[in-house]
């Protein structure tokens, strides 16, 4: 899991760089602007069975559901696809297609 990150959609564009001592870096821009928030936290992996994978990101940078402004939430919880024809993702809105991909 350890490594970069990145997503970019119609919303807003991030890195998320995950640091072997659990730790990480997480900046978001809304709308892909110039302008963007950080935050640092710690993540962890729980794996549920063979191929279920979630990983806990504290605190987490995200879209406020009301507002559409970048918000800090206390912890996340979203599921890891590592399927062996592309990168590994972290999905964050399976419905919009909103995900963290390995660079």
């Amino acid at each position: 899991m350890v490594g970069r990150f990145a997503t970019n959609d119609k919303w807003a564009c991030g890195k998320l760089t995950l640091n072997a001592d659990h730790t990480f870096h997480q900046e978001i821009s809304k709308g892909c602007g110039a302008n963007h928030v950080d935050i640092n936290g710690k993540w962890s992996v729980d794996r549920h069975g063979g191929s279920v994978v979630t990983i806990s990101l504290t605190p987490f940078l995200g879209r406020n559901p009301d507002t559409g402004e970048v918000e800090s939430f206390g912890f996340s919880y979203f599921t890891v696809n590592r399927l062996k024809w592309g990168p590994v993702r972290i999905v964050i809105d399976p419905d919009a297609g909103t995900s963290y991909d390995k660079q």
